[in-house]
């Protein structure tokens, strides 16, 4: 299998994370070096967009305990949540449900230029962007004309199919573009219901693996994943509210 993806070592990124959260909530600590009552359990809430490989230096620091054994000197904990779709992403961000996502950069770009405080703070890794289609369909990206595309819409693979048919100039009007989930796509696409399925790791790989699909040649469509934090967190300076963080005993 030719894996496209080009990652960058974690242990940096994820110490960067731990230390910013840990900067946001540390109004607490310097109450409780004061002698005051220590605030009730401080939750720093992380997010990640869906299942991907992208993420998996996440859930293996959440596996070994890496942000609560960070956090824990400040009375605070982590808690985590995966979210389907792009506009429940940025729901959460503006609606200060989240402060911390692991997510691909398009979703967190649209929320920022629709006015959601939020900030990239690091690049966990890249990949091209691949379209999955049956085999024998077809053999290059011009055979997608008139084609029906599954993707999530607003997702960066939906950025990365308009880069990709600029290159047989295409537009997404030489297309049908379904908008689906990933699970709602790869039946879709298993069952031909659609032409083709652009998607992350691992579905491709699955696909692929199975003998049920094949990325398409020709895709040159860059993507990366990052860290975004809600702006108060990400600044980290001496004005930061405890309120930053969300109180265990909050809704």
């Amino acid at each position: 299998m030719n894996n496209k993806r080009s990652t960058r070592r974690f242990a940096p990124l994820l110490a960067t994370v731990a230390l910013m959260t840990l900067g946001a909530c540390k109004t607490d600590q310097k109450a409780t070096d004061a002698g005051a009552k220590p605030s009730a359990n401080i939750q720093v809430r992380f997010g990640t967009g869906g299942e991907a490989v992208d993420y998996g230096a996440f859930y293996v620091a959440k596996a070994k305990r890496v942000f609560d054994e960070a956090l824990s000197p400040l009375n605070a904990t982590m808690t985590s949540v995966e979210f389907p779709s792009p506009p429940v992403i940025n729901e959460a961000l503006a609606s200060n449900k989240i402060d911390v996502m692991f997510v691909a950069e398009i979703p967190v770009t649209v929320g920022k230029a629709a006015g959601v405080d939020v900030k990239i703070v690091a690049i966990s890794c890249s990949l091209t962007q691949e379209i999955l289609v049956h085999k024998g369909a077809m053999t290059s990206i011009s055979g997608l004309r008139g084609k029906k595309i599954a993707v999530l819409a607003g997702s960066s693979s939906h950025f990365g199919v308009v880069e990709i048919l600029k290159t047989a100039h295409l537009t997404t009007n030489d297309v049908l573009i379904v908008n689906m989930l990933p699970p709602d796509a790869k039946n879709a696409f298993e069952t031909g219901q659609v032409d083709a399925w652009a998607v992350w790791p691992p579905f491709v790989e699955q696909e692929e693996l199975a003998s049920r699909g094949v990325a398409l040649g020709g895709g040159t469509a860059q993507i990366n994943s990052i860290v975004a934090m809600r702006g108060r967190i990400s600044e980290r300076s001496p004005g930061h509210r405890s309120g930053d963080c969300q109180r265990g005993d909050e809704d």
